[in-house]
């Protein structure tokens, strides 16, 4: 009061020295300015006070807002984090069940395996068996072609013998008729009168002359001379041909058998050998394809589970980073909020009181 009391003379004091009832006028006019240039910023100090107070009020609802947003969140996010958790233990039991199952096929399929195996080695001993027996009989087969040969040279030479033979016995049985025919012939000379002993004694010497021919004729001799001991020979011969010739065919068909069951134990050797190599091929073929899948698949549910163990350590990852990030982005965007909120006051405050000691001044 006492200030304002004492600043008026002051200042008329010095505006009477300045001059003139003009000179008042004007500072008049010009007090009058500031005065009016004071109350419209009062009033634009007051509306942005109370603009200042509305973004206030409505940045404590925002940030209000946001920490029941934030509250929220948390909660979501304490949902997620026992959700992934319960994830995570499913997929954990559920890998530990397959990995178990897994194993389990594995044995058995590897027992069957074992159990297959033992069955094909038996198969390839017996097998084996047989086919040493094969080769055996194989490795017999060049005596079974010199006895076959054998044979065939044996029966080339009893034809030949029978041919002999049989002309030698044409050519005895000729000879003995032509005997009994001149002994026939001779008895009944014998019977006759004695008349003519000439001519009868000629007559017997020219069929005793022809009985040598005959006995000598060529490409026959005997034993004893006689035809008798030369028949008894063909026949001896015959019966000697007769038996070689059985004893032949005998061995013939003996060989003949042995040659068929080479044959057939030569077939059987094949077939039991592509039949192994068969059976041998096409069961390690399965054997190595069931291996192959069961690789696959084991190797499938490994990518799926590193896949799945992955994106849930990411999911984790992302969910730790993101959570204090967004906390951090919200309490710093409430925090600048605060700030320019606080600064708006202040500087309408300070704007306040500059003008309150300006009009005070002035006053």
């Amino acid at each position: 009061m006492d200030r304002r009391s004492r600043s008026p003379p002051s200042l008329f004091d010095d505006q009477e020295f300045g001059g003139g009832a003009r000179g008042g006028a004007d500072e008049r006019h010009v007090k009058e300015e500031l005065v009016r240039e004071h109350a419209r910023v009062s009033e634009d100090a007051v509306s942005g006070w109370e603009k200042a107070e509305k973004e206030a009020a409505s940045l404590r609802d925002q940030l209000e807002a946001t920490a029941r947003k934030n509250s929220s969140l948390e909660d979501r996010v304490v949902q997620l984090d026992g959700a992934l958790k319960e994830c995570l233990r499913q997929l954990r039991l559920s890998r530990d069940q397959q990995e178990e199952r897994l194993q389990d096929a594995l044995g058995d399929r590897a027992d069957q395996w074992r159990s297959e195996k033992f069955s094909l080695e038996i198969r390839i001993l017996e097998l084996e068996a047989q086919l040493e027996t094969a080769e055996k009989k194989i490795a017999r087969r060049p005596l079974l072609d010199a006895l076959e040969m054998e044979n065939n040279d044996l029966r080339l030479k009893i034809l030949s013998l029978a041919e002999q033979l049989h002309l030698q016995t044409v050519e005895s049985m000729k000879k003995v008729s032509a005997l009994e025919a001149e002994s026939r012939r001779l008895q009944a000379l014998a019977r006759k009168p004695s008349s003519g002993d000439l001519t009868w004694e000629i007559d017997l010497m020219d069929d005793f002359l022809e009985m040598e021919r005959l006995v000598a004729s060529p490409g026959r001799e005997t034993r004893n001379g006689s035809p008798e001991a030369e028949l008894r020979d063909l026949l001896e011969r015959t019966a000697e041909l007769e038996e070689k010739a059985e004893t032949a065919e005998t061995e013939k068909e003996r060989l003949e058998v042995t040659q068929r069951q080479l044959e057939e134990g030569e077939r059987k050797a094949e077939d039991l050998w592509s039949q192994l190599q068969m059976t041998g091929d096409s069961r390690a073929q399965e054997l190595l394809e069931k291996v192959r899948r069961l690789e696959k698949n084991i190797e499938e549910e490994r990518a799926l589970s590193a896949e799945l163990t992955g994106k849930c350590q990411r999911l984790e990852e992302e969910l730790s980073r993101k959570r204090p990030e967004s906390e951090l982005r919200r309490a710093t965007a409430a925090a600048g909020k605060l700030h320019d909120c606080q600064k708006t006051i202040a500087s309408i405050s300070d704007f306040s009181c500059c003008f309150e000691s300006h009009i005070g001044s002035m006053v």
